[in-house]
């Protein structure tokens, strides 16, 4: 599965002209390439609070972070990674009030020189459904092609009849950058 341009946050902004040619060169990554990705784990509630995004790059920190995020066992962390080419993040939600959310990544790709950003789709469920009535932190892994990059993410919302993800409509007080600000950083 391919992905769309990634990292974490939005703002970002790719430089023009030669100052962007001169930052990127032959053998570095490439603006705008998407980075190869798939999902290997998500659920309603992480153990650990949100918003994050932690990478992992062994089996060791995998179980370690598979456990303290599901409050599995570590040995039940996803199998198969190839560790020379590939590494897992995962992505925690900031709170959210009640059950019925979750998270998926639906995009990855270069932004710049070193950065990826990662977008992120968030589900909530529909106005009257009947929810779990408890803070919740929705999360998603993904493995993903290594890279000597630094990751930040955005939400997207949902295209309704097509087309590309957009970013999401943010509250503009909040650095997590959450819908309606209900993180503790809001």
């Amino acid at each position: 599965m391919k992905a769309f341009a990634g990292g974490l946050g939005l703002g970002l902004v790719l430089g023009s002209g030669l100052m962007g040619w001169m930052q990127f060169g032959p053998g570095l990554p490439t603006p705008g390439r998407g980075l190869t990705f798939a999902p290997i784990g998500g659920g309603a509630n992480s153990r650990l609070r949100g918003p994050a995004l932690l990478e992992v790059n062994s089996p060791n920190d995998l179980a370690n972070r598979w456990s303290q995020i599901t409050g599995a066992p570590g040995s039940s962390a996803p199998k198969g990674i190839d560790w020379t080419k590939e590494q897992v993040v995962f992505i925690i939600s900031p709170e959210r009030p009640t059950g019925g959310h979750s998270i998926f990544v639906v995009g990855a790709d270069v932004v710049s020189a070193g950065q990826a950003r990662l977008r992120v789709m968030q589900e909530s469920p529909p106005p009257g459904a009947m929810v779990t009535q408890a803070t919740t932190y929705p999360w998603a892994a993904i493995r993903i092609e290594k890279k000597s990059m630094r990751y930040r993410y955005e939400f997207v919302e949902r295209p309704r009849f097509g087309g590309e993800f957009r970013p999401w409509p943010q509250a503009a007080s909040c650095p997590c950058r959450c819908v309606e600000c209900t993180c503790p950083r809001g």
